[in-house]
Parts: structure tokens; C-alpha cells; sequence
């Protein structure tokens, strides 16, 4: 019988879509390593499926770095 008070809230991004970024010379940061794995452990599933549908794997490798969606 499954445990009831296991359960894990996921969210739902509707209609996810890639970020038209402005042109610059270069980013000034530190962004967390997440790789392709712990994006979902940090963020949650429903925000990894919604990051993998914005981006083509063709375009960002679902093994990518989360740095590299920016």
C-alpha cells in the first residue's frame, strides 16, 4: 500500500519558453554546478521538464551544465 504522507508536491510550467538574453561582452558570476542530474535534485522535476522543453537537445544537451541554459 503506498504511504500517503510520501507523496511529492510537482509544479507544472505552462508553456516554457528559452529567454531572448540581451548582447554583452561577458557575464560577471558564479553559478552553481549543477549538471545535467542535480538540476533536477535542486530545482525540482517540474522545473527541469520545463527547462528541457524551452531548449532543444540539439541546442543544450540535457547532460549540460545548468550554466550553460543561461
Amino acid at each position: 500500500m503506498p504511504d500517503e504522507t510520501a507523496r511529492v508536491e510537482v509544479e507544472k510550467y505552462l508553456d516554457p519558453k528559452a529567454n531572448t538574453w540581451p548582447k554583452v561582452d561577458f557575464i560577471v558570476g558564479n553559478p552553481p554546478f549543477l549538471g545535467g542530474k542535480g538540476i533536477r535534485e535542486a530545482m525540482g522535476e517540474g522545473y527541469q521538464a520545463a527547462l528541457w522543453a524551452a531548449y532543444r537537445e540539439k541546442d543544450v544537451p540535457h547532460s549540460a551544465d545548468f550554466v550553460m541554459y543561461w
